[in-house]
């Protein structure tokens, strides 16, 4: 997660504001989602071409004329706050776009959007994700429809487990098809805005409040953390004495309800529904940010450029090498992330250096025993069999 952030910031996103665009889906659709990497590539792509058309329009709109090029940053997450499937999209646009001058590219700023412009936004996309499925034979129907038959008619039972994950339900086990336990309390193609810059229509819901202006460079790699982290963290988890895993939520429920409660295979279910089919990219690059774009390589920020600000701002150790490789040392990533600079003393603030390396096991066996630290590692434990669930 933080390496991911720190690559993003430093060698992909130029320094002009970016703004996260979320988008999450039906539950119909979120099943059909989770199980076609296909379709969800072309809803993708039906989404990054109606932003990049309000892009283009507000520029025409602001007498630009040369044709501009956006590009964006997207994370295809596939779990809710709650360990359910939900797949949605996290889209970290440029706030405007490239266009071709005789000097180069150069960036033309769009500005904030407005409700308007949000709801306009939702419902082209509403109408166009819908007409692609339907031309695919889904929903012909009723757009309301809980999960396609023909999509659970496999002889697999992996469709059964992401069906019941995302209706927050029990697909094993003696509860099945119950719903997931809870503690704390027991218009269709109508766009309704639900907050500023947020609005959702016919199960359809677009978020477009967070923005990074350009000198919010920490800011952004936080952003960048946030759509690359994992699905749940384990500080929100607790087991029971029972054997039960209780899981926190980050938000209540409308009804109170402040924590779930699941069994050991329930806990199993629910992550198994969430892990991705094989060779797929959730992490998708799109316009001029894309790898093969003509402008990219001029506007992304170059590797020892972007060190050199890092460090300017505290980020990185003033020594810290320039190197093009997205892999970076455990020691950069606890700076940047934790602000804690492994080579400097943390009693007088000076700088560290390596005095000797001790190899002979007679002298670390000496040096451990007089600084009265144990000089041998912990015996090994033998495996315990774990408690075997008997299965049907």
């Amino acid at each position: 997660m933080a390496e991911s952030a720190a690559h993003l910031v430093d060698e992909v996103f130029p320094r002009v504001g970016v703004r996260q665009w979320v988008l999450s889906f039906p539950m119909p659709l979120r099943f059909i989602l989770a199980q076609n990497s296909g379709f969800q590539a072309r809803c993708l792509t039906i989404v990054h071409r109606a932003i990049t058309t309000y892009f283009q329009k507000k520029a025409k709109q602001q007498g630009l004329r040369a044709p501009i090029q956006p590009g964006a940053v997207t994370l295809i997450q596939r779990f809710g706050g709650s360990l359910n499937l939900n797949v949605h999209y996290h889209m970290l646009f440029l706030e405007g776009g490239y266009y071709q001058t005789r000097k180069g590219p150069k960036f033309w700023r769009n500005g904030s959007p407005s409700d308007e412009d949000i709801q306009a936004l939702v419902f082209t996309i509403a109408k166009r994700v819908i007409r692609f499925f339907r031309k695919k034979g889904y929903f012909q129907d009723d757009m309301d429809t809980a999960v396609p038959e023909k999509d659970l008619a496999q002889e697999t039972l992996m469709p059964e487990i992401q069906a019941a994950s995302i209706q927050s339900r029990i697909a094993l086990g003696e509860r099945k098809g119950g719903h997931v336990r809870r503690l704390g309390a027991i218009d269709r193609l109508q766009v309704k805005r639900t907050s500023r810059l947020c609005a959702q229509v016919a199960g359809f819901s677009l978020h477009a409040a967070v923005y990074c202006k350009p000198w919010e460079r920490g800011k952004l790699e936080m952003l960048c953390r946030y759509i690359t982290r994992p699905a749940v963290a384990e500080e929100r988890l607790e087991l029971q004495p029972s054997g039960d895993i209780l899981l926190r939520l980050k938000a209540p429920y409308s009804d109170g309800t402040r924590h779930l409660l699941f069994s050991g295979v329930e806990f199993v279910e629910k992550l198994a529904a969430l892990i991705p089919p094989a060779r797929i990219h959730l992490t998708r690059f799109f316009g001029c940010l894309a790898p093969h774009a003509r402008i990219r390589a001029q506007i992304v920020p170059q590797p020892s450029l972007a060190n050199a600000l890092a460090s300017k701002c505290g980020k990185l150790p003033e020594t810290t090498p320039a190197r093009p490789s997205r892999v970076q040392r455990w020691a950069e990533l606890l700076a940047r992330v934790f602000g804690l600079d492994l080579k400097k003393c943390a009693e007088c603030g000076g700088p560290l250096k390596i005095v000797s390396a001790i190899l002979e096991p007679f002298a670390i066996q000496s040096i451990l025993t007089y600084l009265g630290l144990p000089d041998k590692p912990p015996e090994l434990m033998p495996a315990q069999i774990p408690e075997q669930h008997q299965f049907a």
